[in-house]
């Protein structure tokens, strides 16, 4: 029995491919895997990928929420520094404001002498035309106890009166 070369080729392309695969079985292997990847290890990447991305709006969701408070306190501390602080109704009259004498015959302008000295500017906030005068807020264009504020600098108020204007100062 004699085989011709085609049927020797046939028997022997097994053990050639058998031997192949035996001495590079790993790199094949890994090939393999390359080409066709498993489906555990397809999905595994997968939802690496959608977590990553899901832990990325997450805390950029956190992070809006947080902002999203921070403004609702700022609205609150706002609300309070303006009602309690900035916005304070103007006390009525004061009714030490002119010094009272024993004598009935005294003029009003010995009082309004005594008035100018009684007035004293503890604070000024020229940035708001904001002043304190004997612990009352005072703005521009306001008045206390008959007296107009006409103007507030840096470290003076302007004071009206029926007969003039004067000066006080911050620091007498």
């Amino acid at each position: 029995m004699h085989l011709t070369t085609k049927q020797i080729a046939i028997l022997l392309v097994p053990f050639l491919i058998s031997g192949v695969i035996y001495f590079f079985d790993m790199d094949i292997v890994k090939n393999v895997h390359y080409l066709f990847p498993n489906y555990k290890e397809y999905t595994n990447k997968t939802l690496d990928k959608k977590a990553v991305i899901y832990l990325k709006i997450e805390s950029k969701d956190k992070l809006y929420q947080e902002i999203q408070s921070d403004i609702l306190a700022r609205r609150e501390n706002a609300k309070w520094v303006a009602e309690r602080v900035l916005y304070k109704k103007m006390p009525p009259k004061p009714k030490n404001l002119y010094i009272r004498e024993k004598d009935h015959f005294s003029s009003k302008i010995e009082k309004k002498k005594a008035n100018l000295n009684n007035l004293k500017l503890q604070a000024v906030f020229s940035k708001d035309k904001v002043a304190i005068i004997n612990e009352h807020f005072v703005k521009e264009s306001s008045s206390l106890g008959g007296v107009k504020i006409l103007k507030i600098e840096q470290n003076r108020v302007l004071l009206g009166y029926k007969k003039g204007k004067k000066w006080i100062y911050l620091f007498q």
